[in-house]
């Protein structure tokens, strides 16, 4: 087993760390969400935000694991540190680094890894986010390494709202000079709602400068229609009243200095300053990290080609149905003539036939009915609740009449059939294994 190296700027990496004082579980960070999407999205069991000390590394978020630290020197993360990119282990077994790792020989067995460095402002390196599998891989495609950086992303989001908190406490000088380097928006404003900081990123933002931002009311930023209610609710709460969004994190519309409004998330908290409350704001523009989240949540659920739910989605839908002991029927879909069609006309073609199937597939289905792709030429329909043989039998020839229809693929005319097995709960079984492998038997 080789010990990662320590960096030449090791103690200014740990000093950056102090600024954020993390620790194991750290559930006010609101990572636990991430990382059950790294999860889904990864397929993978093991899922971790590791931070890097001098001696340890610990977790702040994890999924699949029971500890909650680790030595520093059995740490796959700390190997991360130097790397800018993704650290990718496809087998920890054939590689010298790890081979007798313990946690390779060991609980929890790690085969494979891929950490993404999470990297400050400063450039000092925290830790990683990172993905773990008791199974070997061939590695990281390109598709999974931009996922896996945009999911670093969210993670840093949260752990820079806890560094400027932090920040917060330690004082207004000290604020301001973590603030003047941040990559998310800071504002603080007095009792009143007047601006009284406002940082480069802001400028960049929301299209005021600093001189033009300081002393105006918080009303600057916020639309025409919902001004007045801010800058009102600040002076209520420095009066004495009870803060509602003090201490929270919260998502709200923004406008630009050009009259455009768009989407935000702001992390308020408060303080005193000579007797009288002060306020202080970290804001971060949703416009794209929300298209970011939406599209990595649609890569965790949602087959790209066809646009159906895929097999984590149907799996869990027939999870659901068998601990509500509902009765239902579950379908399983092969194409038969889809090899031909790829052979004939390429693999453009057979993504057009997939998604024509998919259509046809839906047209006869219910609108209760999981519609799903399982992979290549697999589709599977879970039918809930009760329903009479007869209608599952004529929902599956509706669907074989449908895809045996004549379809046009590139102006070629082509043809594919189905095979169809069916099993039911839960006289078929009672696990979702047993009823995918009755319905395959019967296919």
């Amino acid at each position: 087993m080789r010990y990662a190296p320590l960096l030449l700027n090791e103690s200014d990496r740990l000093a950056t760390l102090a600024e954020y004082e993390l620790k194991e579980d750290d559930h006010e960070l609101q990572l636990d969400a991430i990382v059950q999407l790294a999860s889904k999205l990864f397929d993978v069991p093991i899922v971790l935000v590791s931070i890097v000390e001098q001696s340890r590394q610990f977790f702040s978020a994890r999924k699949g694991l029971d500890v909650c630290e680790t030595g520093r020197d059995v740490s796959f993360c700390a190997h991360a540190l130097e790397l800018d990119d993704i650290l990718v282990i496809p087998d920890a077994k054939l590689d010298s680094r790890f081979a007798q790792n313990p946690l390779v020989l060991g609980e929890p067995f790690i085969r494979f890894y891929a950490g993404m460095p999470l990297v400050a402002p400063s450039g000092h390196v925290l830790g990683t986010l990172c993905i773990i599998d008791r199974r070997p891989r061939n590695g990281l495609s390109a598709q999974d390494r931009e996922q896996l950086r945009a999911l670093a992303t969210l993670v840093l989001d949260k752990l820079e709202v806890r560094r400027l908190a932090v920040a917060h406490r330690a004082g207004q000088t000290r604020f301001e000079q973590i603030a003047a380097t941040s990559p998310d928006g800071i504002i603080c404003a007095n009792h009143q709602g007047r601006i009284t900081f406002w940082n480069p990123a802001c400028e960049q933002m929301f299209g005021f400068d600093a001189a033009h931002a300081v002393g105006s009311s918080i009303d600057l930023i916020v639309p025409p229609r919902m001004r007045g209610g801010h800058g009102g609710g600040l002076e209520r709460v420095a009066a004495g009243g009870t803060p509602r969004l003090v201490g929270t994190t919260v998502g709200l519309e923004a406008r630009h200095q050009d009259g455009r409004e768009f989407p935000i998330e702001l992390s308020l908290s408060m303080w005193q300053e000579e007797g009288q409350a002060s306020f202080g704001a970290i804001i971060r523009d949703m416009t794209t990290r929300r298209a970011d989240e939406e599209r990595l949540f649609q890569l965790a659920h949602i087959d790209s080609l066809s646009g159906l739910p895929n097999r984590g989605v149907l799996l869990s839908r027939v999870a659901e149905c068998l601990e509500r002991k509902e009765p239902f029927a579950l379908l399983m879909l092969d194409l038969d003539g889809f090899k031909d069609v790829n052979d004939a006309l390429g693999h453009r073609a057979g993504d057009q036939v997939v998604k024509v199937v998919a259509a046809r597939l839906l047209s006869c289905a219910r609108s209760i009915d999981t519609v799903a792709r399982l992979g290549g030429d697999e589709f599977a329909v879970l039918m809930p609740y009760e329903a009479l043989l007869s209608d599952i039998e004529h929902a599956a020839q509706c669907m074989l009449k449908a895809i045996a229809a004549p379809m046009t693929v590139d102006t070629h005319l082509s043809h594919v059939t189905a095979s169809i097995g069916i099993a039911v709960s839960p006289s078929d079984g009672a696990e979702v294994g047993d009823l995918l492998s009755a319905a395959d038997l019967a296919m």
